[in-house]
């Protein structure tokens, strides 16, 4: 599968002008809804989940997309008909036409080179069906540290029984449904590839070109 798009071309300095949106519903509570977001902040990607912000470095980013990625492998192995249900708008229907040609050709995303930032390892775990965790350094922390160590968190990400994935940002967790899971991975991919491909193509003219290659 190849995809190429030019996404921005803008004066250096700025943000990149990438931001996805979605409705979410809590579980257990269809009637109540929030808002999550991906978006490109500077040189960090920033997830929104209603009220709770956390910004990714590339890798991180990348490394998150793709252990959530794992994460729901490994729910549909044990349930084939595991997006069978998901309605059928072009939009959802894309997302679930791009996660089966990455899960039947067994395409693992680009894990770019770590950058010093922390990553996520998988590890057997025999009361969860996946789970993957490591610790990060919070590249944009909402409150100023002395050290690059009091900035770091603890990430996992984890499945129990295939009904849910979870997402654990430090002392903070977040449950979220298959559909969820598959919107996070598939925007999370594209701003990390997006902020990766990035280059000043002319420093002295101001100019930043960005372009998006997935292959």
């Amino acid at each position: 599968m190849n995809y190429s798009q030019n996404v921005c071309d803008l004066e250096y300095g700025t943000d990149l002008e990438y931001e996805e949106f979605e409705e979410f519903h809590w579980l257990g509570r269809p009637d109540d809804t929030y808002e999550a977001s991906i978006a490109l902040q500077c040189k960090t990607i920033r997830m929104t989940l209603d009220d709770f912000e956390q910004y990714y470095t590339v890798h991180q980013a990348a490394d998150v997309a793709w252990r959530i990625f794992d994460a729901l492998v490994a729910i549909e192995e044990i349930n084939s008909g595991l997006f069978s249900p998901i309605d059928s708008s072009t939009k959802t229907k894309g997302y679930v036409d791009v996660f089966k040609c990455f899960s039947s050709e067994r395409i693992f995303g680009t894990m770019f080179p770590e950058d010093g930032m922390g990553s996520l390892e998988i590890f057997p775990a025999p009361d969860f069906l996946f789970i993957a965790g490591g610790e990060f350094v919070d590249p944009d922390p909402r409150v100023e540290f002395r050290s690059r160590e009091d900035a770091i968190f603890r990430m996992f990400v984890a499945t129990e029984i295939g009904d849910t994935i979870e997402l654990v940002f430090g002392g903070y967790m977040m449950e979220f449904t298959a559909k969820q899971a598959l919107w996070l991975w598939f925007h999370l991919s594209i701003a990390s590839d997006s902020l990766h491909h990035c280059r000043i193509s002319d420093p002295s003219s101001g100019s930043l070109k960005c372009g998006l290659q997935w292959s």
